[in-house]
């Protein structure tokens, strides 16, 4: 496809994208936290539904080039966030905590969304979210399971929603509840789920070690990623098989690789300092242009038609991840 073919969508998500970011970097969003994502997706929205723009052809091919191949660069970039030696600084147990907390979020969450009668893959975009990185977590899942972008759309605006709701609750509860800094750390890394949102719900304590062991929880959780990416994939895998479909085979996306050779790289300390320190915005301002393309593909008359019920099970598998995660970091690092 010619980029001039392009050009326009990429200008209008482009566009979205550095608005998001400018409202993210103002003073007033510096007390709120809220993410440049979320901006992403309400000001694709709005302008899809209040303009003309999704009825005109010109604007389509970029926006679509946005929300599949930008939003895998996405991804792939948020593999430098990472390092492999956050797992041996936790610990087997605190692996195993974390392990046994996303698989059985993800299983809960899976089973009330088929129990509320929400699509498959809607149903596995809300677990995944809930239990390992949010948005980002979303992108690289719903493709391999074929989830819809309005699936998808849906689910990141879910998962974001109550993500930044429990951002501003936790600090409270800690303040109020004269919690230990330490599982106060570890409650927040293990259940919020943006990497941003548990900088911000543990650093507004401003207690340094509630910080460090929620970011050192969180990008632990978030290498889980990869195991579960491979097990949807063998499980889409054997449910086409099993359907008669034909052409089931385990297959991981290149953008998945990808982002365990960034994980690997970022892990061998080879990024020199003046490099590395800009990385993690650049990963988010791409991240947060994706997401204004799936903003743009959002219609409020389909989401009108679903009803609340993917907030509904949202709501349910975040009071599960909240519940069960705090129990896990009081008998662990309480």
């Amino acid at each position: 496809m010619k980029f001039k073919e392009l050009s326009t969508g990429l200008m209008l998500t482009f566009s979205i994208g550095i608005i998001a970011l400018s409202i993210y970097s103002t003073e007033f969003n510096k007390e709120l936290h809220i993410s440049s994502l979320l901006y992403a997706i309400i000001i694709g929205m709005l302008i899809s539904n209040f303009t003309k723009v999704k009825k005109m052809d010109i604007f389509k091919p970029g926006i679509k080039f946005t929300s599949k191949n930008i939003l895998r660069f996405g991804v792939i970039l948020q593999g430098f966030k990472l390092s492999l030696l956050e797992l041996t600084n936790l610990g087997i147990t605190g692996i195993i905590f974390i392990g046994v907390l996303l698989t059985s979020t993800i299983l809960t969450v899976k089973y009330v969304a088929k129990r509320f009668g929400l699509d498959e893959e809607l149903g596995i975009c809300l677990a995944s979210g809930t239990a390992i990185c949010g948005a980002s977590a979303i992108a690289t899942i719903g493709p391999i399971v074929e989830a819809d972008e309005k699936d998808t759309a849906f689910g990141i605006g879910a998962i974001t929603f109550f993500g930044t709701l429990s951002m501003f609750i936790f600090p409270v509860i800690y303040k109020t509840f004269n919690l230990d800094p330490i599982f106060y750390g570890a409650w927040v890394g293990a259940t919020l789920p943006d990497v941003a949102e548990v900088v911000a719900a543990s650093g507004a304590v401003q207690v340094p070690k509630a910080e460090t062991m929620a970011i050192l929880v969180k990008l632990t959780r978030v290498l889980f990623l990869v195991p579960v990416s491979l097990g949807f994939s063998i499980w889409k895998a054997r449910k086409k098989n099993g359907s008669g479909e034909g052409g089931g085979k385990v297959t991981i996306p290149l953008y998945v690789v990808g982002f365990v050779a960034v994980v690997i790289i970022n892990s061998l300390n080879i990024i020199p300092p003046g490099i590395e320190k800009h990385i993690p915005k650049i990963a988010n301002g791409v991240l947060t242009v994706a997401l204004a393309s799936l903003g743009l593909k959002i219609n409020l008359k389909d989401m009108f038609k679903v009803g609340p019920k993917p907030i509904v099970v949202g709501f349910i598998g975040m009071i599960f991840i909240q519940t069960f995660g705090c129990l896990g970091a009081y008998f662990l690092f309480g």
